[in-house]
């Protein structure tokens, strides 16, 4: 097992998130998957979110948390055979405009095949 740290920033200023993502990686046994067989790389990560985005009724704040699952197919020589993730977010917005911060959830689902 291993594990990678990232922090990706998107946009510039006051027009900016940055996402700091720790994931940890689990090679598992060979499994069969059709015509080869393959290993499941599964994956759990944490992140946090903060940044800032201009409005028409002044600049809002957005922070939260996020967490996920999913696995990666790759077979011996080193083929991407496909995989599915689950992905969460639990974020709040504030801005003078708004007297409560205001939740925003965001759930993702992908699964990937190899066309046969």
């Amino acid at each position: 097992s291993w594990a990678d740290t990232t922090v990706t920033t998107t946009g510039e200023g006051p027009d900016s998130v940055t996402v700091r993502r720790v994931t940890n990686y689990r090679a598992g046994a060979l499994e069969p998957k059709q015509p080869r067989k393959a290993v499941r790389v599964a994956t759990n990560y944490t992140a946090d979110v903060a940044g800032s985005q201009p409005t028409p009724s002044g600049p809002a704040r957005i922070e939260g948390t996020g967490k996920g699952k999913g696995s990666y197919l790759v077979s011996a020589d080193g083929q991407y055979l496909g995989g599915e993730w689950e992905l969460s977010s639990a974020l709040r917005m504030s801005a003078e405009f708004t007297p409560q911060p205001v939740p925003i959830s965001l759930r993702q689902v992908t699964r990937v095949s190899t066309i046969k």
